[in-house]
């Protein structure tokens, strides 16, 4: 299993959310349990739940969030998982082609680094 800490971003939106790739092919309990619990061994799943508290989270199903944001962050973070690290901005207006400039990290800012 990997995880990631992103900042998806939006319209006046800034999500903080973990992403984690699940993958049953991997040798030792990971795997073994990833299996039991029905995963394919030849499928990485990408599961994301933002970091709001709630108990949002949607298993691997960029679509079953709704609306705009989430689902293009979600495509996005399957699609590009290997070459994403902690603290990447995921930019839903970038994907989109709706802004030619990639936001930068709000908790840099924030004077976080």
């Amino acid at each position: 299993m990997q995880t990631l800490l992103v900042e998806i971003r939006d319209r006046a939106t800034c999500i903080p959310a973990v992403a984690l790739r699940l993958n049953a092919s991997v040798p030792g309990p990971a795997g073994a349990l990833l299996r039991r619990s029905g995963y394919d061994r030849s499928i990485p799943y990408t599961v994301l739940m933002p970091c709001s508290g709630g108990i949002d989270t949607a298993y691997d199903n960029p679509h079953a969030w709704g609306g705009r944001t989430l689902p293009v962050a979600h495509a996005y973070i399957h699609e590009h998982f290997q070459t994403l690290k902690d603290g990447d901005v995921i930019d839903v207006e970038f994907i989109l082609g709706e802004s030619v400039t990639k936001k930068s990290p709000e908790w840099r800012d924030e004077g976080h680094i």
